[in-house]
């Protein structure tokens, strides 16, 4: 109740024509944490989850191995990274099994890409020097470990998590878990952020960012943050992701559980 109470209060001081939800998660997530006295209330969920993502990693990598060379195997890692959004349990109007994340990963990739911009991304990937990829939520980064695996190739690698805790998005401490550091350098965005938010990011991050060629940002909080900030964004960033919700569907014309490969602007070179 005291959560609630705050939390909507909070709401009303904020609500607006340009709210951006992810922004208002950072201060619900501040609420929460001293409200419960726990820092990490989905650590639990977060856990299972990675476990549960592990044991189907085998088989979406033998998937994408079989995918050939270059754009080809680029485009199985990028499909296996982007379903792997699918894994997420906050997401209301959003249900996956997690007991049969193998079926419903496979399922993601079958359905294809409701905008697919590939082929455009690769060729971001092969003249890049640095590329960041920010992270999303715990069981998809076991996923992710395909892609970044194949972007090492190209590139130096720079790995984007969020430095605290916060809902069921990967952090400092699940990313050592997961093992992220064999892919690239890992970095707190600093504070605990979904996507990102100026105000609450280092200046080291944001400064990695800059000096990025191609962002690879992944779900939708970073679509809904770094549009935010075109100067950064426009023209070098990937946006991976599942439409979970109604508002992002009529916000980018695609439909609920559709895959979005973008960069953006789409139709930008």
């Amino acid at each position: 109740m005291e959560f609630m109470r705050r939390m909507l209060a909070d709401l009303g001081r904020r609500f607006g024509p340009d709210f951006v939800p992810s922004f208002h998660t950072i201060n619900e997530n501040k609420i929460l944490v001293e409200v419960t006295g726990n820092p990490d209330p989905y650590r639990r969920k977060k856990l299972h989850v990675i476990r549960m993502a592990k044991r189907c990693l085998p088989y979406f990598k033998s998937y994408v191995e079989s995918g050939g060379e270059g754009y080809e195997l680029f485009r199985r890692a990028l499909l296996v990274s982007l379903c792997g959004n699918k894994i997420e349990i906050s997401a209301p109007q959003h249900k996956v099994d997690v007991g049969d994340l193998r079926g419903a990963i496979t399922e993601c990739i079958r359905g294809g890409l409701a905008v697919d911009d590939t082929r455009k991304i690769f060729r971001k990937v092969e003249s890049a020097g640095r590329i960041m990829f920010i992270t999303d939520n715990c069981g998809e980064a076991v996923l992710d470990t395909l892609l970044l695996a194949e972007l090492r190739k190209y590139a130096e690698v720079v790995i984007a998590v969020s430095s605290k805790p916060i809902e069921d998005d990967v952090s400092i401490g699940e990313a050592k878990l997961i093992g992220l550091e064999r892919y690239g350098r890992v970095v707190g965005r600093g504070g605990a952020t979904q996507g990102v938010n100026k105000k609450e990011n280092s200046r080291t991050f944001w400064k990695l960012m800059r000096g990025s060629d191609l962002i690879v940002a992944k779900g939708m909080s970073c679509l809904e943050t770094l549009t935010e900030y075109p100067g950064i964004s426009r023209g070098r960033t990937a946006f991976l992701l599942t439409v979970k919700c109604r508002t992002m569907s009529r916000n980018i014309g695609v439909g609920v559980g559709g895959n979005v490969a973008w960069l953006y602007p789409h139709g930008g070179k």
